[in-house]
């Protein structure tokens, strides 16, 4: 079979906090079919790669006729793999980069297509990707973890007013997904060191992390009106703590969850005599577990502690969650990130705190208890709430968006981004490990929800009424397996 390798340098001025500037040298295989590497995906997402200014030089080189494509050792001198369905589904090839601990870039693969990668690894998101990576980190005290980053394929809403009028949400594939991907393939990020147990405990613990990332865009338009094009984006970023109580037959797994909202700008009316939109009003993220396709077993599993609660326009908030155990762990959320402290007993506990400022904006917990989902709103509440309004029943609460005939502005989470922290405690009973595997996988079915809107004046934009046009969409949907008895370093 015919194959294609690029082999591409990347030079990556990584900016850190504190001003300093430190370059890197990535040396990238490229490993296409000769029927891949024509694909539009493929070369937009090559091609985007290559215009960001960090990446100095980009050469493609034809090595069809390499000896080398199928010694393995090859693969070594490359910081990266990068591919589509082919290298997909080169099993020998796939163990051979998780073995020795080597990036992979899948690009353009759907559930069939990663199946094998995700079996050997835990993080996959289910749908279609249009780029799939796993990548190995490694903290400075030596704990071996890894990240998948997941920008999934879009899956196209309707924007609504409250005439029910539809038209479809155009999504552009590209923004600036490419550039998040290097960040993640190349940037320092590590377990809350205050959550890993000590060297001198006993106790089974691994981490991992998942990033899923979606987009779409609006743009604002009245009688002679066209505005830019809004890109509305946001990115998951899933932390996932285990935790093995070997004496009491327990898995405990921790999800914390950093959510990024970015309503796009500028802004595509920002004239209060004629229209405001389109701004952010809304974001939900929903996890439902599962296990073997039906509701979790209380007899096995539990759901421990979540965070945040429900609140109203606060302006400092704290989360806190906790669970109690032989391993005792507790999360929360605090004003400068994550910290604490771990005891060096065999029974270890550790805190961490985190507080968020979250002003003009409310939090609804929707958490079922029954079925162990949790769920949470963070939605616009000043000067109104179109999601607990409704936008359909906008011709009742009308007024609330105007003042003396003109467009309230919104406040100012509704165009920036929304940065958020959820977490989820679920606890597992060790009688569920499958003999053959050793394995308990425990699915969790995501949604990801983005509202937006843009208040319209009467009679100087639209129509002569004042109006509400309102997008809710479905950035990401699917399912992520998780293996509870996941612990490699042990």
């Amino acid at each position: 079979m015919n194959f294609i390798y690029l082999y591409i340098f990347l030079f990556i001025g990584i900016l850190f906090c504190f001003g300093e500037s430190k370059q890197q040298q990535l040396d990238f295989l490229t490993h296409f079919h000769s029927d891949e590497i024509n694909q539009p995906l493929i070369q937009n997402i090559l091609y985007h790669i290559e215009s960001f200014s960090f990446v100095n030089y980009f050469s493609k080189i034809n090595l069809n006729n390499n000896n080398n494509k199928n010694d393995v050792d090859y693969y070594q001198g490359y910081y990266a793999t990068v591919g589509s369905k082919k290298l997909a589904n080169d099993i020998s090839l796939l163990k051979y980069h998780i073995q020795n601990r080597i990036p992979l870039i899948l690009i353009d693969v759907d559930q069939a297509d990663k199946q094998h990668l995700c079996a050997m690894v835990n993080g996959c998101f289910n749908g279609t990707n249009n780029i799939l990576a796993y990548i190995p980190r490694e903290t400075k005290d030596g704990l071996k973890f890894h990240r998948i980053y997941n920008w999934m394929a879009a899956v196209v809403d309707q924007q609504r007013n409250q005439d029910d009028q539809t038209s479809d949400v155009n999504f552009t594939p590209f923004n600036h997904f490419t550039g998040e991907f290097l960040e993640k393939l190349v940037g320092d990020s590590s377990p809350i060191s205050a959550l890993i147990p000590p060297s001198n405990t006993a106790i089974p613990f691994s981490y991992y992390e998942t990033s899923v990332s979606g987009s779409f865009n609006l743009q604002a338009k009245g009688k002679t009106y066209v505005g830019p094009v809004q890109t509305f984006s946001n990115r998951i970023d899933n932390h996932v703590y285990l935790y093995k109580d070997v004496p009491d037959n327990l898995i405990y797994f921790g999800l914390l969850q950093n959510s990024y909202a970015f309503p796009g700008s500028p802004i595509g009316i920002n004239d209060p005599t004629r229209a405001i939109g389109y701004f952010q009003t809304g974001f939900s993220i929903a996890n439902s577990p599962s296990y073997n396709g039906a509701p979790l077993d209380q007899r096995y599993f539990n759901l421990e502690q979540t965070s945040p609660a429900t609140v109203n326009q606060a302006h400092q908030l704290t989360n806190t969650v906790s669970t109690s155990f032989s391993v005792e762990v507790s999360f929360s959320i605090g004003p400068d990130g994550p910290s604490g402290g771990a005891g060096t007993k065999a029974e270890w506990s550790s805190t961490t705190t985190d507080v968020e400022n979250i002003s003009d904006w409310g939090i609804n917990e929707m958490t079922n208890p029954s079925t162990m989902k949790t769920q949470w709103m963070f939605h616009q509440q000043f000067p109104y709430d179109p999601e607990t309004l409704g936008y359909a029943n906008f011709g009742s609460w009308w007024q609330q968006a105007y003042s003396n005939e003109n467009v309230k502005y919104p406040p100012s989470l509704s165009t920036n981004t929304l940065q958020a922290t959820t977490l989820s405690v679920w606890k597992a009973s060790t009688l569920l490990v499958d003999p053959s595997t050793q394995m308990i996988v425990m699915d969790i079915d995501y949604s990801i929800y983005h509202a937006a809107c843009m208040v319209v004046h009467k009679d100087t934009f639209y129509d002569s009424h004042h109006k509400l046009f309102y997008s809710l969409t479905n950035l990401n949907e699917g399912r992520q397996s998780v293996n509870l008895n996941y612990f490699p370093n042990h």
